[in-house]
């Protein structure tokens, strides 16, 4: 009973043993225990709040993207009643048109990339281009002086 001297005891002239904390510390330890508390919780509160926004996010979104849904659906519609080749033909025919002659078809090509010794073949025959001179230049001026003119 030595650590609880006033239980059941009448006062006496013993000596009573103290708290070894004083008062002062007892408030700072209960001042940061509080406030660790209160950063754990506000991290939690954080957290919930970040899921609260993504989660109202994913909701607009979807909505968005089914309103966009709704919106395709008859432009579809009126794609398919548009591109009928039934429909495109008996219209072609009312207003005079028959179908496209061989000169009037064109027809879409992929270019067939050649090989590096067909493109070394083609730059080995093709006459190599004189680089232009600059006008006002004195090579110009001597070349335009040297160049025969033929009469007409």
């Amino acid at each position: 009973m030595k650590d609880f001297p006033n239980l059941g005891k009448i006062q006496s002239s013993r000596l009573v043993r103290k708290s070894p904390f004083s008062a002062r510390k007892n408030g700072f330890r209960l001042f940061v225990t509080w406030g660790l508390l209160f950063l754990v919780a506000a991290f939690f509160v954080g957290q919930r709040i970040e899921f609260l926004r993504t989660e109202r996010r994913i909701r607009a979104l979807m909505e968005q993207k089914r309103q966009l849904m709704a919106d395709i659906l008859p432009l579809q519609l009126e794609e398919s009643h548009l591109t009928r080749i039934g429909r495109i033909e008996g219209l072609s025919q009312k207003m005079g048109l028959g179908p496209a002659e061989a000169w009037q078809k064109f027809y879409l090509v992929s270019p067939e990339v050649p090989s590096e010794e067909a493109v070394e073949a083609a730059e080995a025959e093709a006459p190599k281009a004189e680089t232009p001179m600059p006008e006002g230049s004195k090579a110009a001026k001597k070349a335009i002086q040297t160049t025969p003119v033929e009469a007409k």
